[in-house]
C-alpha cells in the first residue's frame, strides 16, 4: 500500500517491528516518487507504540490525512469464537475517541495472496487468493473517498450478507472451501 501511496506523490510515514525492512521500503517509496517517506519502527500492537507513530507523524509532517492499520493484531488464524471485546479492540483509535474528523473505513478482505497468508492457510483451504496490490488499492480508493465499508474480493459482501439471510448457504460454502480442524 506504500507504494501506491508513493506513486500518488504521497508523504509517507510507515512503520512495522523491522526496521531493515522499513529502510527499504522507504528507499523504494522515494523512487516511485513519494515527496518523503518517513519510517518508524514500532508494534501496533502495543499500548504505547501506536501513540508514538502518531506523534512521529504529527511532529515530521504536521499532521495526518490517512491512517491505513492493515493488520488484524494478534490473532491466529482460527473460527472467530465471538469475542467482540477482542474485535473492539482492534479497532479501537485514540483520534475518532477525541472526536477528531476521522473517517473509519471497515475492509472487509478475502484471502488475500501476501506471503503470510498463505503460509497461514496452506492446506486449510481451496478458496481462491487476491492479488494483494488490487486489494491494496481498493483500500487506499476507499479510505480516501471515505467509503465507510469495502469488500474485497466482492464476493466476500454476498458472504458477509448471506450469512444472516441464508445461513445454511454460508454454512455449505464454510464447510466445502475449508480443511479446518480445530
Amino acid at each position: 500500500m506504500a507504494y501506491h501511496y508513493a506513486r500518488f506523490g504521497a508523504q509517507i510515514v510507515i512503520t512495522a517491528r523491522r526496521e531493515k525492512v522499513l529502510k527499504q521500503v522507504a528507499e523504494k517509496c522515494l523512487s516511485l516518487g513519494a515527496q518523503k517517506a518517513l519510517y518508524i519502527a514500532a508494534d501496533m500492537g502495543s499500548e504505547s507504540d501506536p501513540d508514538k507513530v502518531v506523534d512521529f507523524a504529527l511532529e515530521k509532517l504536521g499532521g495526518l490525512e490517512y491512517l491505513v492499520l492493515n493488520h488484524i493484531g494478534p490473532s491466529p488464524f482460527s473460527m472467530w469464537d465471538g469475542d467482540v471485546e477482542h474485535t473492539k479492540w482492534l479497532m479501537k483509535h485514540e483520534l475518532a475517541m477525541k472526536k477528531s474528523n476521522v473517517s473509519i473505513s471497515i475492509c472487509t478482505l478475502g484471502l488475500i495472496d501476501t506471503e503470510s497468508a498463505m503460509e497461514k492457510v496452506k492446506g486449510v483451504t481451496n478458496v481462491p487468493a487476491y492479488p494483494a496490490t488490487d486489494a491494496a488499492m481498493n483500500i487506499i480508493i476507499t479510505g480516501a473517498t471515505r467509503q465507510l465499508e469495502l469488500f474485497y474480493p466482492w464476493p466476500t459482501y454476498f458472504l458477509t450478507i448471506s450469512k444472516d439471510w441464508f445461513p445454511s448457504i454460508t454454512n455449505y460454502i464454510i464447510q466445502n472451501s475449508y480443511n479446518y480442524i480445530p
